[in-house]
């Protein structure tokens, strides 16, 4: 897949943290990020400063976005709002590296009803 040299965000919600967080496991970089929520603007998320209404956001095959909204209903009207942007599923193809399987355990707890559950 060809790289982008602007992957932006649309959405700064807590959808965008997971996307934010793939990306960056990913080494890909993230330019700004685009939110219609004018409370936001001039604000960032995670060093990523949250640019203005999606908009604004470069409607150019130049551009790479990617769609942080939770919904499937918002995530369809956003994409339709765009007719020129790339929206490849970068997604899909970017996967974070592995992590140890220490890591993903959960954390045992002490409570006597729970015991049998942590073997």
């Amino acid at each position: 897949m060809e790289r982008k040299e602007n992957v932006f965000l649309i959405g700064a919600g807590d959808h965008a943290k997971v996307v934010l967080s793939t990306l960056e496991a990913c080494n890909i970089g993230c330019a700004g990020i685009y939110d219609d929520n004018p409370k936001l603007w001039g604000k960032s998320l995670w060093c990523i400063p949250i640019l203005g209404p999606v908009s604004d956001m470069p409607d150019t095959p130049e551009t790479m976005a990617i769609i942080a909204i939770g919904s499937n209903e918002v995530r369809r009207r956003m994409a339709a709002r765009f007719k020129n942007v790339c929206q490849e599923r970068l997604l899909a193809r970017a996967r974070p590296p592995a992590r140890d399987s220490k890591q993903l355990r959960a954390p045992r707890r002490r409570d006597d009803n729970l015991r049998g559950l942590h073997r």
